[in-house]
């Protein structure tokens, strides 16, 4: 259709064709008036259904909740052992599931002020690796190279005023205000998984101008969603010549949980997610 082609400046064409079907070959050419340019093959890429995405699969050991079966594949992974260390998961499974899966299992995360510092309830795709001091270090992102067009889920959210806000945010005069959600999605084609860390003295958060980023999917909001919403966002492809080689997630309960801030007792469940590939 003409609404999915786009020129540039330079006089090149780029097209978006809609509901191919995975792991096809498909024969293509283009044409201009009477000028028509060889058939040329193109095959597309499988879909891969994103891992426990249904959140029905965790396990617990001592105090620690983690998101993975038993004996299973690990994928996603939560702030946990830094929250434990004090006090308990804050981020666990409930039966409150969505209408979409009733009989399974849901994330409930949870932001706590846990005896000395705030923990945001979260999951994210990747490993916690270490706790120094009463901060988090992680490697963020597994090896993924699909590349989804959407995230859909469902979601509830409980948002508190937020009542604890670091001295490194105090310029953004947050206290009072609702925390927000954040859920996001990048793709990228780092070499290895990031590694982030909460200290203050050696901070390294995910930056959202990252070369690396190939697409990222989010979802932020403030608002009260008491009852499951269901949710659909769509991946924005900084480059479609480049493939991915790691897919980054992060499910957080306060968007500035990476500083100890935000409301608590802000409460986000999250259900069923799942990918879209609609190319």
């Amino acid at each position: 259709a003409d609404e999915q082609i786009t020129a540039s400046a330079s006089g090149t064409f780029k097209g978006c064709i809609k509901g191919l079907q995975p792991l096809t070959t498909y024969e293509y050419y283009a044409y201009c008036n009477d000028d028509t340019t060889e058939v040329g093959e193109m095959t597309t890429e499988a879909e891969v259904a994103l891992p426990n995405g249904s959140f029905d699969d965790w396990h617990q050991e001592g105090k620690i909740w983690n998101p993975w079966a038993a004996g299973g594949t690990k994928f996603w992974d939560t702030g946990n052992k830094g929250a434990t260390t004090v006090g308990d998961s804050n981020s666990f499974p409930t039966d409150d599931a969505c209408p979409a899966n009733p009989n399974g299992k849901a994330a409930h995360l949870q932001t706590k002020y846990i005896v000395i510092k705030l923990a945001a309830g979260n999951l994210y795709i990747g490993n916690y690796v270490r706790t120094e001091g009463t901060n988090g270090v992680l490697d963020m992102g597994r090896e993924w190279t699909t590349r989804p067009t959407k995230l859909r889920g469902w979601y509830k959210y409980l948002p508190q005023p937020m009542n604890i806000v670091s001295d490194e945010l105090s310029h953004l005069n947050l206290k009072g205000k609702n925390d927000t959600c954040n859920i996001y999605m990048l793709l990228g084609d780092w070499e290895s998984p990031v590694e982030v860390r909460t200290n203050p003295r050696n901070r390294n958060l995910i930056d959202f101008n990252d070369p690396h980023i190939i697409a990222m999917a989010q979802l932020q909001s403030g608002d009260v969603v008491s009852e499951f919403k269901q949710f659909e966002i769509e991946f924005k492809y900084r480059s479609t010549q480049r493939k991915p080689k790691y897919l980054i997630s992060v499910i957080a309960a306060s968007k500035y949980g990476d500083y100890f801030t935000g409301g608590d007792g802000s409460l986000l469940v999250v259900d069923e997610f799942e990918f879209d590939y609609d190319y």
